[in-house]
């Protein structure tokens, strides 16, 4: 995904509606990419990685979220 918008997104305090989410792609999405993008007035969170590995997020602008933004959710992502 790249040069996108997402304003007013997710779903406040409810476990996996973040507006980018790569969720258990383990290493299958190794040229998967969120970059030159904007999330602002988010609900819940930014960016978050869970269980997948190698993806790059880069070059990308945050305001006004709530919780945090850039969000590692079990803490074993790598590469990324």
């Amino acid at each position: 995904v790249e040069g996108v918008e997402l304003y007013r997104m997710g779903q406040t305090n409810v476990l996996g509606r973040y507006p980018m989410h790569f969720h258990l792609l383990e290493k299958g999405c190794s040229d998967c990419y969120f970059r030159d993008s904007s999330v602002h007035r988010s609900f819940y969170r930014c960016v978050s990685i869970h269980g997948t590995h190698n993806i790059i997020v880069s070059e990308n602008v945050a305001y006004n979220a709530t919780g945090f933004c850039y969000y590692l959710e079990d803490g074993v992502e790598r590469n990324n």
